[in-house]
């Protein structure tokens, strides 16, 4: 895994792009211009790499996980229809094994996406209110100096 970040500090803008094997997914974070004030490159970087994190699980669970599920079922669903089919038999055992491998891996796969999205979500919301409580501080200090 290669990570490289790219932040440009007049803008508030940073992008990271995540390396894996032959596929890169990029994430971004954009400064809000109400908070450029205290925009810091080490949160752009967060932000940026756990897009890039998502872009990433998405791409495994809708490119990877779901097509090998897809054709294992339908495999089965071939097999099954046959009037030769034995359940019992090492090939179909070893098949309902992986589908259920490929199946516990999509549920993994799905609670981790889920997990890094609602970490997200309160990292930004926690920030905000972060921010909120700083300007009002900031605010309270320049009255107290300017009475």
């Amino acid at each position: 895994m290669k990570v490289e970040y790219y932040w440009d500090a007049e803008f508030g803008f940073c992008e990271c792009s995540l390396t894996i094997g032959n596929n890169t997914f990029y994430g971004q974070a954009n400064c809000h211009d109400d908070d450029m004030d205290m925009c810091s490159e080490r949160t752009g970087r967060l932000i940026a790499e756990t897009r890039a994190k998502i872009a990433w699980f998405q791409h495994v669970k809708n490119n990877e996980l779901r097509p090998q599920l897809a054709a294992l079922k339908q495999l089965y669903y071939s097999m099954n229809r046959s009037k030769y089919f034995n359940p019992k038999s090492y090939e179909n055992r070893m098949l309902q094994r992986q589908i259920r491998f490929i199946k516990k891996q999509l549920t993994v796969v799905n609670n981790d996406l889920a997990r890094i999205q609602q970490n997200l979500r309160e990292l930004l919301q926690d920030k905000d209110e972060f921010y909120k409580a700083v300007r009002k501080k900031r605010a309270l200090a320049e009255t107290n100096q300017s009475e």
